[in-house]
């Protein structure tokens, strides 16, 4: 979840497999009008056509990743009343206003890239192919593009480091608190047993046990269960398989149910999350994504507060001629 707005190298090759097979955009867009040319402004400073146009780019590559497929016709509709065009224009914009809001904001906190940060996130630029160049072009608009965007992704991360620690450990526990609220988060003590085990039977005998925890830690040791979360899984609404959220949704904590699952049946005794212990399947802790969490709805304010300026430069553009 940390640093999720940055494309690393690798990314990047994967990307270029999935994009190269389906086409290659080609470079006659940069040439759909002057370079120069203001297409919006923000906070007072101008959007030349020649940075927009890598913010399409970005837009185009995001969206067909949604949409699984290569756009081939700009005037279909991705929801009534809105074309594919209409939404890839509208992303760009939001792009620029999120990735702006935190340059700027960054800039007022006195957070910048260290020369040394910098050297770090342009390591792995020489050693690209012309293949991965040709990515970076269809991704981005060209090498400075995405130079660029590697360092909004990097003052992204740095931003919320400063104000909630490098793994969000200086977030308050009632950011926490919210989080669980908000996303369905819980959790449970448990073992994992094979199937053909009497699970109903194993979860009554742990619910009569003197020691419920003891005994789930008996049944681990018994079943030679040895997972990295040593047996507490904590995972957010949809996070876990379907029919163990719902019988563990069912018993109050403390208390020990079962669900026969893929992996095998569980037997799961609820306990209250662990503010601190690693969400299922990540490799964060619960406070760092709440802390994540909360830091998006920072910069969603600075979004808000952000002054922009559109005009008939912008509204005219035409992607079908873009990209055509």
């Amino acid at each position: 979840m940390k640093k999720m707005w940055k494309i690393t190298a690798v990314l990047l090759i994967a990307l270029c497999i999935v994009l190269i097979c389906v086409r290659v955009f080609g470079r006659s867009g940069e040439n759909y009008m002057d370079a120069d040319r203001v297409v919006m402004r923000i906070e007072g400073s101008d959007i030349t056509w020649s940075e927009f146009y890598g913010w399409l780019c970005y837009a185009r590559v995001q969206t067909e990743a949604v949409l699984g497929t290569a756009i081939t016709s700009w005037d279909d509709e991705v929801e009534t009343g809105t074309t594919i065009a209409d939404y890839v224009k509208s992303y760009a914009l939001y792009l620029i206003e999120t990735h702006k809001a935190v340059e700027y904001n960054a800039a007022v906190i006195g957070i910048e890239l260290t020369d040394a940060e910098l050297d770090e996130l342009y390591a792995d630029l020489d050693s690209l192919t012309d293949a991965e160049r040709q990515t970076v072009y269809d991704m981005y608009g060209g090498e400075e593009m995405y130079k660029y965007m590697m360092e909004l992704d990097a003052l992204y991360t740095k931003c919320h480091d400063y104000q909630y620690g490098e793994n969000g450990e200086n977030a308050d526990d009632e950011y926490v608190e919210e989080y669980i609220s908000d996303f369905g988060v819980m959790s449970f003590y448990g073992a994992l047993l094979p199937d053909g085990e009497d699970g109903e039977a194993i979860a009554d005998q742990v619910n009569a046990a003197e020691d419920k925890q003891g005994e789930i830690a008996r049944l681990r040791e018994q079943y030679e269960n040895d997972d990295e979360y040593g047996g507490v899984y904590i995972f957010v609404s949809d996070g876990f398989d379907e029919d163990a959220e719902e019988e563990l949704a069912d018993v109050p904590v403390g208390e020990c149910t079962y669900a026969a699952t893929d992996d095998g049946i569980y037997i799961m005794l609820r306990c209250e999350p662990d503010y601190d212990g690693i969400v299922y399947n990540t490799e964060n802790t619960l406070r760092e994504q709440a802390s994540w969490d909360v830091f998006a709805s920072v910069v969603n304010g600075w979004v808000e507060n952000m002054q922009i300026m559109t005009g008939d430069t912008y509204d005219s553009i035409d992607l079908g001629r873009v990209f055509g």
